[in-house]
């Protein structure tokens, strides 16, 4: 199983998004609809300089939110280190010595734009719909007008047969 490791308020920092609660729940919303339910492990992991304890919050099934006490940075290398298959892990952060550190480990990196990026592609790259296979009548009235033809409704129906 694939996993991303994500650095949330490096993600939420480097591309100026909003860093408060709102800002962070977007980003979650973002994860759901993106990997809710696929064969993907994600891990988001924030900052919690205020908790006694490391939280966690189930987003989805595959989807975690982890509130590291102390350093998120740290529970990041912790977590690559201690796993057994470090190298199906996907880092996602910006920082060189989280990358310095997982590298040692084998873990992948992507850039915090290119995670952005692909869970968010730009408007041109959003699937379109396919051209159905047969125009609806209103479409071939419309189509006859446009190129000045007559429009009648025996030859709008030989013209989709």
């Amino acid at each position: 199983m694939n996993s991303w490791l994500i650095d949330g308020y490096n993600l939420l920092y480097g591309n100026e998004l909003s860093c408060d609660e709102p800002g962070r729940d977007r980003l979650l919303r973002s994860l759901d609809s993106r990997f809710g339910g696929s064969g993907s492990e994600v891990i988001v992991v924030f900052d919690s300089r205020w908790a006694p304890r490391t939280q966690r919050e189930k987003i989805a099934g595959n989807i975690t939110a982890v509130f590291a006490a102390g350093s998120a940075d740290e529970y990041i290398v912790r977590t690559v280190r201690g796993s057994r298959h470090p190298r199906s892990i996907t880092v996602v952060t910006d920082d060189r010595e989280i990358i310095r550190r997982t590298g040692r480990e084998r873990a992948k990196h992507c850039t915090c734009r290119e995670f952005i990026e692909m869970i968010h592609p730009p408007a041109d790259e959003v699937a379109r719909p396919e051209k159905p296979e047969a125009d609806n009548p209103h479409e071939i009235r419309r189509l006859l007008e446009l190129w000045g033809e007559e429009t009648n409704q025996g030859e709008l129906d030989r013209r989709r047969r």
